[in-house]
């Protein structure tokens, strides 16, 4: 079978799981902008110091970020994935905390909250889908081995359901590279802008 009806097959059968987990990333969204002040600085912390991050080389700001992304995306999908649930609260937080910087940068900064949006959008339209779908892949993960563990599927069954979480998770490496790409192309022309 090849690699794209493979994916597509993965897809479609974790379609609600992807449901479950924008729903988690957008309620996340709006709990961030209820609690921002609380939110966005242990955000700040997790990153370390901007100014030390907008000094570095091209080369090593994308491997900074390309690194910060697998990350979270991975242990998502196959070490947390086992609990199904952590996925789950990890998408209500990872919306929480980019909605925290927005608000907290337009509170600081005085720049309106669309401008912060709009410059997360390049990478964002990919990073977003991608830790979606890692989300999605560790709930399945879980289901599906907790499924093999108490019988209800067949090994075969386990197998191609691992196949298919292959498949999506090399869906999902394939876009943090590009958006950790973008994301690094954005932060050189905004520290060469700021002369850091």
């Amino acid at each position: 079978m090849s690699y794209f009806r493979t994916l597509l097959e993965g897809l479609w059968r974790i379609r609600y799981y992807i449901l479950v987990s924008t729903i988690a990333f957008a309620v996340g969204i709006v709990v961030g902008v209820i609690v921002w002040e609380d939110m966005a600085q242990q955000v700040m912390n997790e990153f370390g110091d901007v100014n030390e991050i907008l000094s570095m080389g091209a080369l090593e700001v994308y491997l900074y970020i390309l690194q910060h992304n697998l990350f979270i995306a991975f242990p998502l999908s196959y070490g947390l994935g086992i609990t199904v649930v952590a996925p789950v609260i990890i998408m209500l937080v990872n919306g929480a905390g980019v909605s925290a910087l927005v608000v907290y940068f337009e509170a600081t900064t005085g720049i309106p909250a669309v401008f912060s949006v709009a410059a997360m959008l390049p990478h964002g339209v990919l990073e977003v889908p991608a830790v979606i779908l890692a989300a999605s892949t560790g709930i399945d993960f879980g289901v599906s081995t907790w499924l093999k563990v108490f019988k209800k599927i067949s090994m075969e069954e386990y197998k191609k359901r691992l196949k298919q979480q292959a498949t999506i998770l090399l869906l999902v490496f394939i876009l943090l590279v590009v958006a950790a790409a973008i994301e690094t192309g954005l932060i050189v022309m905004a520290s060469s802008f700021y002369n850091v």
